[in-house]
């Protein structure tokens, strides 16, 4: 190979041997990762192709010692296929469906245009094809990215900017295609002038991989944290997330409403029919609250057979209607309940405590935190709750929630 000497003293190969190693490594920590992380399969998509642009990096060093075939339709071929599977890791780190073909549709049309004229003949238009085709998975990756349920995670900022560096990289080559060429051939790794742009692709890559981790792991502490908040038999909140999350959509003015519910005669049921059909009359309530209630309203097993819910922007006709909607539907669906040997069904009933209040725009003046006007309202619907236990269960009973009795410095 040509020895041109680089201005720090190192000649092409040396300096590509050094590239090439470092992607060696950075493919190796990749692998690693998803060794650690065996269930996200984004990390298997992204460690493959880590390992395909290694490999495309050694093929175009060797490229004077290998057949033309294996240098130019295979070697870039793994770089457009590399670059497929960045795309593909993000769709699926999004849980959105990965297709094969489009995977492989790329590097599949590469090998058929670079067989035929002009590509053939001309290593400036592959080098613009390249990375065309590069940018455009580049820019699919980032609308993934972008469109994908992570924006409350703070390295997908920092990872957006790293696939946009290397978007810019790619784009910048198409214009300047003619002048990586010496006499027809590709002159990237064997001229020093132009090892600018493997120091620059490697330290992108090399920050791209450690966000890539980085980002797989911190969803992973999110839903970690989000699993400690969610009570596994119904899959709704449990006290602990009920308290966070209800604090947090707890309304600055205007009605809201806490309603407290208990199960009748759970102990029964358990004791009559075991607690495996007990855990499905939890489940069974737990649906029909989901499918009684908006988005905006917070609802949890505060434990046992107990349930908590906050409903914001809900006035007292509204609050009653919902009530009664909750104690109706949750009898229907368990008259609809056979347990295993036994003919008759089961009758669920559930009694309610309603706490309603009309809050205020306080302005400048201090109000309570909204965890304190939560907890207040929480122990009014409680003292609800138990007067519907005390006059006969199945129904639902109701208190005013007076705000400006409570103290702002509590």
């Amino acid at each position: 190979m040509p020895s041109v000497q680089l201005a720090m003293g190192l000649d092409p190969w040396t300096l590509w041997s050094l590239i090439l190693l470092i992607a060696a490594l950075l493919a190796g920590v990749m692998l690693f990762a998803w060794w650690l992380t065996p269930r996200e399969t984004a990390l298997a998509y992204w460690s493959v192709a880590f390992v395909l642009l290694g490999l495309s990096m050694l093929g175009g060093v060797l490229r004077e010692h290998l057949p033309a075939f294996a240098a130019i339709q295979l070697a870039n071929a793994a770089i457009l296929l590399a670059y497929a599977l960045l795309w593909a890791g993000m769709r699926c780190f999004a849980g959105r469906r990965v297709s094969s073909l489009a995977v492989l549709a790329a590097p599949v049309l590469w090998i058929a245009l670079t067989l035929v004229p002009p590509f053939r003949d001309s290593v400036a238009m592959r080098i613009a094809l390249l990375s065309g085709v590069a940018c455009v998975f580049i820019g699919l990756t980032m609308f993934e990215l972008w469109s994908s349920p992570t924006r409350h995670l703070r390295t997908r900022k920092i990872l957006f900017a790293m696939l946009a560096m290397m978007w810019v990289l790619n784009a910048a080559r198409i214009p300047f295609a003619s002048s990586m060429t010496i006499g027809g051939k590709l002159a990237v790794f064997s001229d020093a002038r132009l090892a600018w742009f493997g120091l620059s692709g490697i330290a992108i890559t090399l920050f791209l991989s450690f966000a890539l981790i980085i980002l797989v792991r911190e969803r992973q502490e999110m839903l970690y944290r989000s699993a400690s908040l969610i009570d596994e038999l119904t899959g709704l909140l449990n006290r602990r997330g009920f308290l966070q999350q209800a604090a947090m959509a707890f309304p600055r003015s205007g009605p809201v409403a806490v309603m407290m519910l208990d199960l009748d005669r759970f102990k029964q049921i358990n004791d009559q029919y075991g607690h495996a059909f007990g855990d499905r009359v939890l489940a069974l309530f737990a649906k029909v609250l989901r499918d009684n209630l908006r988005q905006s309203d917070v609802a949890a097993r505060l434990g046992g057979e107990e349930f908590g819910i906050l409903l914001p922007g809900t006035k007292l006709s509204d609050a009653g209607r919902i009530a009664e909607t909750i104690r109706r539907g949750f009898a229907e669906v368990t008259l609809a309940m056979v347990p295993d040997g036994l003919p008759q069904g089961v009758r669920g009933s559930v009694s309610i405590g309603l706490s309603l209040a009309e809050l205020a725009d306080a302005g400048p003046q201090p109000r309570p935190a909204s965890s304190t006007l939560l907890d207040a309202m929480v122990r009014q619907a409680d003292e609800a709750l138990y007067r519907a236990k005390m006059n006969g269960r199945d129904r639902t009973e109701f208190a005013v929630f007076d705000p400006t009795r409570v103290n702002p410095a509590a």
